[in-house]
């Protein structure tokens, strides 16, 4: 709540608030994605925190958030009633806020990984289509039973594989992780090449979307 707090609004950040606040929010947005750029140290990483914690209602229950607020309303007291409405209406989900901090080669796997990492933040369990969801799985399958988990140990020794960096580099979606597991799954399979389902971005966006329908409105990544 100290970013809130501290945010002091002007004239260009309040025009931004207006402009990106009222789109997202409305029930149907004129615009589905953005960039905001600046040259360094003009506050980008300050504002989109603010406007995060808005569009989560996070943070907005205190001191802080009244203090912001009352600051908005000096430069514009519409665009504050429209805040304090959306706030306040219970009946309005909040946004999943998902900040991509990951910068791997290609942006699905950034989407994905900090998606996942995300939900599992508040709890929630999805597993997407992607190969190292199915890998995994696959992997806690064998572990679930004495015989076959034996054969993983084994097959992990013939496939000279640690089966824990294994885990760890599908839990950090490693591109090198599937070179490992295929290995892995050939001396577990006899010989067998792992073939996995596959679907796209959106169709896992919208799983995760099915997931968190209870608790919000849907996800917005910055």
């Amino acid at each position: 709540d100290k970013k809130l707090f501290r945010f002091i609004p002007n004239e260009t950040t309040i025009e931004l608030i207006r402009e990106y606040f009222i789109d997202i929010t409305k029930d149907s947005p004129t615009h589905h994605s953005r960039i905001l750029y600046g040259s360094y140290g003009t506050g980008k990483s300050h504002f989109l925190t603010v406007l995060g914690m808005l569009l989560s209602k996070t943070y907005t229950d205190g001191m802080a958030y009244k203090t912001f607020l009352s600051r908005v309303s000096l430069h514009d007291d519409n665009l504050a009633q429209d805040i304090n409405a959306y706030i306040s209406d219970s009946s309005r989900k909040p946004l999943l806020v998902v900040p991509i901090v990951f910068d791997f080669d290609d942006f699905d796997r950034c989407i994905y990984f900090s998606l996942k990492k995300r939900l599992e933040a508040i709890g929630k369990k999805v597993s997407f289509k992607t190969f190292y969801d199915q890998a995994a799985q696959l992997i806690n399958q064998w572990k679930s039973s004495k015989e076959s988990s034996a054969r993983l140990i084994e097959g992990c020794r013939k496939s000279k594989v640690e089966l824990q960096d294994l885990e760890e580099m599908l839990r950090l979606f490693d591109k090198k992780a599937e070179g490992k597991f295929q290995k892995v799954f050939s001396e577990m399979t006899y010989g067998v090449k792992y073939i996995y389902e596959v679907s796209n971005l959106s169709e896992n966006i919208n799983q995760a979307n099915e997931a968190l329908g209870n608790e919000y409105s849907g996800i917005i990544f910055i």
